[in-house]
């Protein structure tokens, strides 16, 4: 995930700045592991419904 420069405002100023960056990567790891989920669950959805697994997503990702 790219770290988007954000004006100092957007945030409360009341966290510091290690706190800061401690809660904004914790948020990519959170969003990074939803997003594995949501593959996942793609992927057992597809091969519950057609009794075959994707291979074009899997080509994709490769």
């Amino acid at each position: 995930m790219k770290d988007p420069k954000f004006p100092k405002e957007v945030f409360a100023p009341t966290i510091s700045r290690n706190e800061l960056r401690e809660r904004k990567r914790k948020m990519e790891r959170a969003l990074d592991e939803a997003s594995e989920a949501i593959r996942t669950a793609k992927e057992e959805f597809h091969y519950l419904i057609y009794g075959v697994e994707d291979n074009r997503r899997k080509e994709k990702r490769l």
